[in-house]
């Protein structure tokens, strides 16, 4: 019993060091983080997420690194053609999958339950997307401009450069105007039950064991609640 105390308050006085030494790096970042600049927050987020990433630490007693901060992003937009509207989506979807280190870093969020037992994966909407005026397109439209176009980063598509490391997960048969999208980063978990279903095994769903992006109508992603959400930093 006294080696177990000993143990916990060893990690516990890690868990406070990571901590606070985490704040000292990234005080300078929030200093810079000022107003609604989308650019700024997103660059925020990209770098919490490098500094977590080198901080996590696994103890007996849990798991510790420094604090994510990142927040959701509203944006909105109205487009004469498919063609335009497509594009802004995949390049959010793109921007959505750099942030958060092109799904290279296992469980962002760490494990899920009390001993990392649940099934659910955990998730973070990174982008709002209202749709505010313009055509209507289908999720095959959409799926072959990704194919298709290339990203900015690399001389690869859209799908190519997400799907390298990843998978995507279009929920929406269509999507037309006016209309609330969410892009969501899905953290990978580890799927025993998962894998064992028969309409997995069919294809029909694609595996969680890879970090992943979803694009879902925010209303549905809502009401299904197919992830558990991470807050934002303004705790929403």
């Amino acid at each position: 019993m006294l080696d177990s105390k000993k143990g916990m308050s060893a990690a516990f006085l890690v868990a406070i060091i990571i901590t606070l030494a985490s704040f000292i790096l990234i005080a300078p970042l929030v200093a810079k983080f000022v107003g609604d600049d989308d650019k700024k927050a997103e660059s925020l987020c990209y770098d919490s997420l490098l500094l977590a990433a080198r901080t996590k630490m696994d103890f007996k007693v849990g798991e510790f690194s420094s604090p994510i901060l990142c927040k959701t992003l509203d944006k909105k937009i109205s487009a004469d053609s498919k063609d335009e509207v497509m594009k802004y989506f995949a390049e959010r979807m793109e921007r959505t999958w750099q942030v958060w280190l092109e799904g290279e870093k296992s469980e962002v969020f760490g494990p899920r339950g009390l001993f990392g037992d649940d099934e659910q994966t955990k998730c973070f909407i990174f982008y709002t997307l209202l749709y505010k005026e313009g055509p209507t397109f289908t999720k095959g439209e959409l799926l072959n401009y990704l194919q298709e176009n290339k990203a900015k980063k690399g001389n690869q598509t859209f799908l190519d450069y997400i799907q390298r490391k990843g998978y995507i997960n279009i929920f929406e048969d269509s999507f037309s105007a006016p209309g609330a999208y969410a892009v969501v980063f899905a953290s990978n978990i580890e799927e025993d039950f998962w894998k064992e279903t028969f309409a997995r095994q069919l294809g029909f769903y694609p595996t969680y064991d890879r970090n992943g992006l979803w694009l879902i109508e925010l209303e549905r992603l809502q009401k299904k609640m197919p992830c558990y959400f991470e807050k934002d930093i303004g705790g929403q």
